[in-house]
């Protein structure tokens, strides 16, 4: 599993050009893929994956804070804040949740 500021470890894995047609059932994996599509700025397509993982593993904290970073990066201020409420109910002592949750604010 990769986190935030891993990105390069990420694409070396997942390349950015994957297709998202046929999305794995896996949500750690979408979850990957999704974070990696989010960083190359394929807004769509990371939410596509992102969203996907949540339905799989709705209790999945990093799933929930990357979905927080997509909504931010994408001027969705509200929804954000939402994801990253979530993240931060499951995960109360990851300080990333509670800066990103700030810096929308």
């Amino acid at each position: 599993m990769y986190t935030f500021g891993e990105f390069e470890s990420a694409t070396s894995r997942f390349p950015v050009e994957m297709s998202t047609s046929t999305p794995s059932n896996d949500p750690t994996t979408l979850c990957e893929e999704g974070y990696v599509l989010l960083e190359s700025g394929r807004f769509e397509e990371a939410y596509l994956l992102l969203e996907r993982a949540r339905e799989l593993a709705p209790a999945n904290a990093l799933i929930h804070y990357r979905l927080g970073l997509l909504y931010s990066d994408t001027g969705r201020p509200e929804q954000a804040l939402g994801a990253l409420d979530i993240a931060a109910a499951l995960n109360p002592d990851d300080p990333r949740i509670h800066n990103n949750r700030g810096s929308v604010l």
